[in-house]
């Protein structure tokens, strides 16, 4: 088995929109707590744009994709101040890698990649209806921050805060 995980490209741009797609809908299915309205084509688009969009490739094929998004989030500045931050979202694993450590990889990826470029944190925030998904962040070494409601783009959500240390990624 061979993986690669790397920016995708502006022909695989749509492809891992569709993959994000679906893992909102299947998510939703199946009462899973997470934020279920995934990006406009526009916003993806915007951060494919921005070489924002990255995609885990196993043997060849797109398994899941996620966003790393270098940006001052504004809903959350009392929490992260001025500090340049980066963020893990719209993390998807296609339906025929469901259960193989798929995201897992993408999230460890994400954070050797945001410590190379001198980032000392990665953050998320996502909601926590039944705990599922604030449990698997924890699983993967986020710690939570905060829980509350807060207005995004799509609304007003209760959300946690999460952020995973990335010292011991740093090269030294």
């Amino acid at each position: 088995m061979t993986e690669e995980f790397r920016a995708l490209t502006e022909a695989e741009c749509e492809s891992g929109r569709q993959i994000v797609v679906a893992a909102a809908r299947w998510a939703r299915d199946r009462g899973v707590d997470r934020v279920l309205v995934p990006p406009s084509p526009e916003t993806y688009r915007d951060r494919q744009r921005r070489g924002q969009n990255y995609g885990l490739f196993v043997d060849g094929r797109l398994a899941g994709v996620v966003s790393l998004l270098e940006l001052p989030h504004t809903v959350w500045q009392d929490w992260t101040g001025a500090e340049r931050t980066i963020w893990l979202g719209s993390l998807a694993t296609g339906e025929a890698f469901h259960g193989q450590g798929v995201g897992r990889r993408m999230v460890n990826a994400c954070a050797r990649l945001a410590a190379a470029r001198g980032y000392r944190w990665l953050y998320l925030d996502c909601q926590d209806a039944n705990g599922r998904l604030v449990a698997y962040y924890e699983a993967l070494g986020f710690q939570r921050l905060t829980k509350e409601t807060r207005t995004f783009s799509i609304g007003t959500v209760e959300a946690v805060l999460m952020r995973k240390d990335l010292a011991g990624l740093h090269e030294t």
